[in-house]
């Protein structure tokens, strides 16, 4: 959770309000507060039955795995307001 506090999940909130305007923010941030706890969600779901199945070790792994996807997803393609590529 503290991983996920410092990482992906407030971009959630800035990357929407850096890269559209005004009149679309509250629309898109709102699909994506949806996805998010949706994805939080499923992580708490699927959690236990998954840990059983591959271990904790594994289980872990994964969603640490996912978790630098995610952040190396945002490196590369979040834009700044300057044209370069974020330095997340």
């Amino acid at each position: 959770m503290l991983s996920f506090s410092l990482g992906p999940g407030p971009l959630t909130f800035v990357v929407i309000s850096e890269m559209l305007p005004l009149h679309l923010r509250a629309k898109v941030v709102s699909l994506s507060v949806f996805c998010n706890r949706v994805g939080s969600g499923t992580i708490a779901l699927t959690f236990l039955s998954l840990k059983c199945a591959i271990g904790p070790a594994a289980a872990f792994g994964l969603y640490a795995a996912v978790g630098l996807v995610v952040t190396a997803f945002y490196y590369t393609s979040v834009v700044e307001s300057t044209g370069g590529v974020s330095a997340l």
